[in-house]
């Protein structure tokens, strides 16, 4: 996959890698973009045991699909990526996402996040989620702004309070949420479904 667009920075290609890119390009990124925060990683608290089976878990989590996007400038410099994985058999959970910072406010973040959409619509899934710190107001309202609705709050160790978002690529979905939080009312279809 690989998509060009024009935003506020000028022309912007998003593509896709394979594990082995993202583990060159990505994961050395991650702890220095998220310096400045009041995080912890999880990793740091593995016991002896649990070091141990951490290839194991790792290889079979590996199983699962992953989309790895990155944002490229037409100099070919990264302007930001995103990590994205099957959380389970109908959803892809985006894990992580970072737009370096003299990319931001400039569009990378929802064009990143477009791609995502798209890819997992092509695969299949019926839904997209993420978690963000509850003050994150400026990530969370490009979300919103995208389509995606507030689903949960959950309260984590490593990051604090989360709110959950999630993007229906399902339509029939995305009008059953809209019932379920009471916006509206079920047309005949969902009654269907709901059995009413």
């Amino acid at each position: 996959m690989e998509k060009e667009t024009t935003g506020e920075n000028g022309n912007m290609i998003i593509r896709e890698l394979k594990h082995e890119e993202a583990d060159k390009i990505i994961y050395p990124l991650i702890s220095s973009a998220f310096a400045d925060t009041f995080t912890y990683s999880a990793l740091e608290t593995r016991t002896q045991s649990e070091l141990e089976q951490f290839e194991r878990l790792k290889d079979s989590f590996r199983q699962r699909d992953f989309i790895f996007l990155a944002a490229f400038n037409e100099n070919n410099d990264l302007m930001g990526f995103s990590i994205s994985f099957q959380l389970r058999i109908y959803e892809i959970y985006t894990q992580t996402s970072v737009v370096l910072p003299e990319y931001r406010r400039k569009g990378v973040y929802s064009e990143l996040t477009k791609a995502i959409l798209k890819k997992a619509g092509e695969m299949g899934y019926q839904m997209v989620t993420s978690n963000h710190v509850a003050s994150n107001n400026a990530v969370i309202v490009a979300k919103l702004k995208l389509g995606f609705s507030i689903s949960g709050f959950e309260l984590v160790d490593d990051f604090g309070a989360l709110v959950k978002l999630t993007f229906y690529l399902n339509e029939k979905r995305a009008r059953m949420y809209n019932v379920r939080t009471a916006l509206r009312r079920p047309d005949q279809d969902l009654k269907d479904l709901l059995k009413l």
